[in-house]
């Protein structure tokens, strides 16, 4: 069956993922006029600046857009079977996540919520990391970093700030030494950002940019059509299954690491649905900060589903719910 290809990362792998990608996202390099329409402006200072020339060069931009997302997809395979899944050669949250990420035309679009992802995948490696390192002070500093940068993106990134403080009471290793480091590595970005607006006087402009944001949030602003509401029905159903999933499938494992990871992933799904509070008009940018920690979760529910020909079924559903929301305007 479908699901059972990639059960196993093998060498044809990364082709049918861009090929997938390709398909899913056709109409994005086909109408690049209609997909920048999506695009909304005071997201992030990084964004906003990456905008000016976006919206000159729209097939350009269709191309980073596209690539940031390709880069999610192979390095949350990566990450999801060498840190999360019990088979260390599954592709399964790489599917998942290419069918996520490119389910709705508004997420196929030039969005800063592909950009921000990038960097809060690499945070969550770090973070991922901080339960086996020695020392754990380099990985904290680079998660705090990472996330920094992501929120600069775009501004509600920053929620998972508070996923890296969690993680640290979650593997025992919180100290004034560690928040010391979470907070540096936040801050530094901030910072040097900071100095160059200053210095350049664009500061004034680049407050007013984030006040004008902050005046969107608890504004949500989705045109609910029948199957936008299906499709935020089907997000909101699959975060509580996956909620579920983890605690049942993991939490009674054995090795403490493995419940740890497994807490963290929770952890990341509940923050990413909090983050929407920040989403403001921006509501649609804001699943692609969902689709990263629930694209892992489902794939450890595919995979510990004990019953394969249940697994492919589920999976078969959910597919065609996200495919068709990819055609359907």
């Amino acid at each position: 069956m479908f699901l059972r290809i990639f059960y196993k990362y093998n060498w044809y792998t990364p082709l049918l993922f861009l090929l997938g990608g390709l398909l899913l996202w056709r109409n994005a390099f086909l109408n690049t006029d209609a997909v920048m329409a999506f695009t909304g402006e005071h997201n992030g200072p990084l964004f906003d600046l990456a905008l000016y020339f976006f919206r000159n060069h729209p097939l350009t931009a269709v191309i980073f857009s596209f690539a940031a997302a390709m880069f999610q997809v192979f390095f949350i395979t990566h990450l999801s079977s060498s840190k999360v899944m019990k088979n260390r050669h599954s592709a399964i949250a790489g599917l998942i996540l290419l069918l996520l990420i490119s389910s709705r035309p508004f997420m196929t679009a030039v969005q800063p919520g592909h950009f921000s992802g990038v960097f809060l995948l690499l945070a969550i490696n770090k973070i991922l990391d901080i339960y086996e390192d020695k020392d754990i002070i380099p990985q904290i500093f680079h998660a705090g970093l990472h996330i920094s940068l992501a929120g600069l993106f775009y501004y509600p990134a920053w929620a998972f700030f508070f996923l890296l403080i969690f993680s640290l009471f979650i593997y025992y290793v919180v100290s004034a030494r560690a928040l010391m480091a979470a907070v540096t590595g936040f801050l530094m970005p901030l910072f040097f950002l900071f100095t160059i607006l200053w210095v350049t006087d664009q500061l004034d402009t680049a407050l007013g940019s984030f006040a004008r944001y902050q005046q969107t949030w608890m504004s949500p602003d989705l045109p609910l059509s029948l199957y936008n509401r299906v499709y935020i029905y089907v997000l909101a159903f699959l975060s509580i299954i996956s909620l579920f999933s983890l605690r049942l499938l993991y939490m009674p494992s054995k090795a403490i690491r493995t419940r740890q990871r497994m807490k963290t992933l929770s952890i990341a799904i509940i923050i990413a649905l909090l983050s929407y509070l920040m989403a403001g008009k921006h509501l649609p940018v804001n699943h692609s900060l969902l689709v990263l920690p629930l694209a892992v979760s489902l794939a450890v529910l595919f995979e510990g589903t004990g019953k394969k020909t249940f697994a492919e079924i589920l999976f078969l559903l959910l597919a065609a719910v996200l495919v068709a929301g990819n055609i359907m305007p």
